[in-house]
């Protein structure tokens, strides 16, 4: 993952105890850092605070702006230009504008009065340049689809078209970030349907490289094109997880329903249909569970 999709990352659900710990860590690496920088640690603990803060990376952006804020109501200069030194540094060196948005809008905010308002300002007019900066840029650079994050090649889908929008999707479709799997089933709507139909056949072969466990999962939750991707990818590929699928005959989607009984369908080499049909109540939903796994399992056994 690139790393400046980390404020990405702080929102999935899964990873939000991780991140919420790691994010105390780097709150205490900055006070440290400020207790150094204003002398109030000394001798080898203060090369170690300074040490841990030059470390810092990307991934600590909204820690490092908590800090300067904190550090912008001391009467101390050395913090603040020090860590808006360091915010600069990596903002700018960084593409991804949802990053740089949200600098601009959290450094400084809530204070109404610092004798450093001049720092903080001066980091946000520097930032609202790059941005705008980037903003500017073609949506492909000169060496292709290939030579751009998978941020970038989100962001290009909806500003090309025809050529330029199928090679961004093929892109994404060797990519295995979650931000490929976001970007791919976004598209998988778009109004030009032979897109929509690369997008999907592009959602299949991101997901065709998940492992049985995570395709299973991927049945089970997320968006209708990421169920429908998932059970297409399992009829193609993972026999093992036919009675997941028919388990999907009673998902509260109709799109998903549809989806597995197609695939069931296909496995029976059009031999065998038990349905459901489409506005089929639960009880025929269930039923028709039932007949498939019957089905599935004496064929299995053969």
């Amino acid at each position: 993952m690139n790393a400046c999709l980390m404020l990405l990352v702080l929102l999935l659900p899964a990873q939000a105890k991780s991140e919420e710990d790691q994010e105390k860590k780097r709150d205490a690496i900055i006070d440290r850092f400020i207790l150094a920088d204003t002398g109030r640690l000394a001798g080898a603990e203060a090369k170690k605070a300074i040490a841990e803060f030059d470390k810092l990376g990307v991934e600590a952006v909204p820690a490092l702006i908590r800090g300067l804020n904190r550090s912008a109501k001391l009467d101390h200069t050395c913090p603040v230009l020090m860590i808006s030194k360091k915010l600069g540094k990596i903002l700018l060196a960084c593409d991804d504008e949802k990053l740089i948005e949200f600098a601009r809008d959290e450094i400084g905010a809530g204070l109404s009065k610092t004798p450093h308002a001049g720092t903080l300002a001066d980091l946000r007019v520097r930032l609202a340049m790059h941005q705008n900066a980037l903003a500017r840029r073609p949506p492909i650079p000169a060496g292709g689809p290939g030579k751009m994050t998978t941020t970038a090649l989100m962001r290009a889908i909806p500003r090309v078209r025809g050529e330029q929008l199928q090679s961004v999707l093929r892109e994404l479709g060797q990519r295995d970030e979650r931000e490929a799997l976001i970007g791919l089933t976004s598209a998988t709507n778009h109004r030009d349907p032979t897109i929509a139909q690369l997008a999907r056949q592009m959602l299949d072969e991101h997901q065709s490289r998940l492992s049985i466990s995570m395709l299973e999962e991927r049945m089970k939750e997320g968006a209708s094109e990421v169920k429908r991707s998932a059970i297409r990818v399992a009829r193609d590929k993972h026999l093992e997880l036919t009675l997941a699928i028919i388990d999907r005959l009673t998902d509260e989607q109709p799109a998903v329903r549809a989806e597995a009984r197609a695939a069931l369908k296909k496995l029976s080499e059009g031999k065998q249909d038990f349905g459901p049909e489409p506005n089929a109540n639960k009880e025929k939903q269930r039923e028709a569970q039932r007949r498939w796994r019957e089905w599935w399992l004496s064929h299995a056994d053969k």
